[in-house]
């Protein structure tokens, strides 16, 4: 802590560091969880795992390790994953906000440096082995972390010789619990409009319970709109993630003046998800449903789950009070008697009508697995003396990366219907909703609880395979491949004035390609249908896909036992997708090799030139120490972007854009001492952030169903640029302590986003 704090003190411009004087002694997983640690700079979790990081609000950053620009496995700019990358290569960690002209464009919040170990900084002989192992309660498994560390300095004839090696290999396991409750908005108009539907909805216990449920302001005519939950899902949520990476460096003396060096990290990662999930909509997954359901209406006034009772809350939206259901029980229809939907008789009856109370439950699982290679590499050289510092380098990263995403869902019918296999064979079940006492609760009504004793639940049968028909599966493989080569050199001259102590003026090249080809296949909606024409719906050809459907876990949302939720459902079994798979490629209409999507590929060839002059100063012969610095970034930017449009024929036809643009990006930093251990700085930079590669890929995407969008990429986009100015004062109060405020302004010319 101590040397950090006295590095960010010595810095002219706003940087912040974490150090790691003993290897492997970081407590924390990966590089996101050392940045937490940072002030400005947050992180987000999956699983409980540390994956994305944001700096001042921004997630668009620069990832480097030892200054070299690393790649994304995806389309993205910023950089390897921050889970990717383990603590155990960590000797440093710099975050830099205010950027100086000799540093690489590319970061809208800031920049991250990873440094790692060498070993002409070694004394002696370095050994180090760091074991781990720890429990993870909810997936029930053991998770190992292992990591070590060997590294000498030699000395020859020929000077100094340094060598050091990292290993870190990890292999865990998390599963995270989800719940997620879309809103919807209740309207005066559709299955609320008594008018439309005489006989269902006009009977008077539904007029008496529709008035008394949904007058908030006191006015008995009119009907107010209120919120009320939607779509929901369910999701058990487990992940397998296994990471081998290796760093190591060889540094040469080979001089008083002169070093060399070679160097890179590489870094294996795969990523098996699994997510088992149920999702609940009102008849379309969309969460609107057909114009007659009585979703929660008739009911509003009945208690949820003993003791409960439906209630309403009231939320400030703009300075107007918009009422939400916060508890109650939805598609739960009118209750007489403890029975569902009663009132079915009469003159006035519609016998057309189908029974309408409940949601719509379609199971399934998502499973994504992903296979990333990394590395950054890089020889060169220095030559440092009394009045020169000289720097070159030529470094290479890559990041191939292959993801596959293999989807399924079924949907919970009633096996006595003609058409089992069918939107319409769908069984309604009634849920229970609670949001009160800051844990959400939503699942079937229990057992018993509206439909009268010895009276089976519509949710009663959600463990019985012969309840499940196919409804769609997808089957997506995506491959990125990117490459990036970089070379530089850094010259520094030292300078004896009063104020200047330092030139420094330099030139960097790169080269860079992102590529993408996705292949998809889905089969029809309902694939075994018997009015369809598939091998699926022929009962000598098709084997029942139900054998390969397994029991969810059982315990989601444990802590919360007696609370409804959906908990039990079959879902295919995440150990028996491959033959699943090919069942659906045999008999379901799933192709065997998935088919190319050229409407979906992109390649993005860009190469760039900068050239830059920083001046540093430093003088306490003003009335108060300043130091600093002041620079010119100047970057001429090629960029080629190639796709495939899709024609309105349905044909292809290849299309390659080409466009370059120059940026001047000046920078400035200033430290005022007023006494000893107080600093005041200032700070202003121009920013750069090139668009994604996505976003310049010349591809169109034409929808299969009308009121879809059509996705489009721009490749004459050009970069987002930003003003950024700082303020802050820092009190270094006592020995590796400090005390400090800033404030920050950015202003964004061009920032750049999707419209619909």
């Amino acid at each position: 802590l101590q040397g950090a704090l006295e590095e960010k003190r010595q810095t002219t411009n706003l940087t912040d560091v974490i150090n790691a004087e003993d290897i492997g002694k970081l407590p924390d997983e990966n590089v996101a969880e050392v940045l937490e640690n940072i002030p400005g700079v947050q992180i987000t979790r999956e699983g409980g795992i540390g994956t994305a990081v944001s700096i001042r609000g921004s997630d668009e950053n620069r990832v480097e390790i030892n200054g070299r620009g690393t790649l994304s496995d995806s389309d993205n700019r910023g950089g390897v994953r921050f889970s990717d990358l383990p603590a155990a290569l960590v000797r440093s960690l710099t975050v830099t906000k205010v950027p100086t002209a000799d540093m690489v464009e590319g970061s809208v919040g800031g920049t991250i440096n990873v440094k790692t170990f060498r070993g002409l900084k070694l004394k002696k002989p370095l050994l180090v082995l760091n074991p781990r192992a720890e429990y993870a309660d909810n997936a029930e498994t053991w998770n190992q972390n292992y990591s070590g560390t060997a590294g000498n300095k030699f000395e020859t004839p020929w000077g100094d010789l340094g060598v050091i090696l990292t290993v870190s290999h990890f292999d865990k396991t998390v599963r995270e619990d989800i719940l997620r409750v879309s809103p919807s908005l209740r309207q005066v108009q559709g299955n609320t409009d008594f008018t439309r539907f005489p006989g269902q909805n006009q009977h008077p216990q539904n007029i008496e319970r529709f008035n008394n449920c949904c007058n908030f302001d006191g006015n008995p005519d009119t009907f107010d709109p209120y919120y009320y939950p939607g779509y929901s899902e369910t999701e058990y949520g487990f992940e397998d993630r296994e990471n081998t990476t290796a760093s190591g460096s060889l540094e040469w003396q080979a001089h008083d003046s002169l070093k060399l060096f070679a160097e890179g990290t590489y870094s294996s990662i795969t990523v098996n998800g699994r997510s088992p999930f149920a999702g609940a909509a009102f008849g379309f997954y969309s969460g609107s449903g057909p114009p007659f359901s009585d979703r929660e209406l008739d009911g509003i006034d009945r208690p949820a789950y003993a003791p409960a009772q439906s209630t309403f809350g009231f939320a400030d939206v703009v300075g107007v009070q918009v009422p939400f259901m916060n508890s109650g029980c939805i598609g739960c229809g009118i209750r007489n008697q403890l029975e569902i939907d009663p009132i079915r008789d009469g003159p006035d009856w519609n016998p057309n009508i189908q029974p309408n109370d409940g949601m719509q439950i379609r199971p399934g699982n998502r499973n994504v697995n992903r296979d990333t290679d990394n590395f950054v590499a890089a020889i060169g050289g220095e030559w440092l003396d009394d009045e020169w510092l000289i720097e070159v380098e030529a470094s290479a990263s890559g990041s191939d990366s292959t993801t596959e995403a293999f989807s399924n869902t079924w949907q919970y019918n009633d096996p006595a219907d003609a058409d089992f296999h069918s939107l319409n064979a769908r069984i309604r079940v009634p849920m229970l909703y609670d949001a009160r006492d800051d844990e959400l609760a939503y699942g079937p009504v229990p057992y018993g609880l509206y439909t009268g004793p010895g009276s089976p639940s519509p949710a009663d049968n959600l463990l019985n395979p012969d309840y499940y028909s196919l409804y769609v599966a997808r089957d997506t493989l995506t491959k990125f491949n990117n490459d990036l080569y970089a070379q530089r050199i850094d010259i520094e001259r030292f300078l004896d004035t009063p104020i200047l102590t330092s030139a420094n003026f330099g030139f960097r090249s790169s080269q860079r390609s992102t590529e993408r080809q996705r292949n998809s296949v889905i089969t029809d909606t309902f694939p075994c249908q018997t009015t369809s024409s598939n091998p699926c719906a022929d009962p000598n050809v098709y084997e029942d896909l139900t054998r390969f459907l397994v029991p969810s876990p059982g315990n989601f949302f444990s802590f919360n036992p007696d609370a409804p939720y959906l908990r039990d459902f079959l879902t295919t079994g995440s150990d028996q997708i491959a033959g699943f798979q090919a069942e659906l490629v045999k008999n379901a209409g799933l192709a065997e090799n998935p088919v190319l999507a050229p409407q979906q590929g992109f390649k993005v060839d860009e190469n760039t030139y900068a050239g830059y002059v920083r001046f540093d100063f430093e003088t306490d012969r003003l009335f108060w120490p300043i130091k600093g610095n002041a620079g010119l970034r100047f970057v001429h930017t090629d960029q080629t972007a190639a796709g495939n449009q899709l024609n309105a024929d349905q044909t292809f036809s290849p299309v390659s854009v080409d466009q370059n643009y120059n940026n001047w990006l000046p920078s400035a930093s200033l430290v005022v001492s007023p006494v000893e251990d107080l600093q005041i700085r200032f700070g202003y930079a121009k920013i750069l952030r090139r668009p994604s590669f996505a976003q310049l890929a010349p591809t169109f995407e034409y929808p299969l169903n009308d009121g879809q969008a059509v996705t489009v990429g721009d490749p004459n986009l050009r970069p987002t640029t930003v003003q950024q100015f700082d303020a802050g004062v820092e009190w270094y109060f006592m020995k590796g302590s400090v005390l400090s405020a800033g404030y920050f302004y950015k202003s964004l010319s061009r920032p750049i986003g999707t419209e619909f």
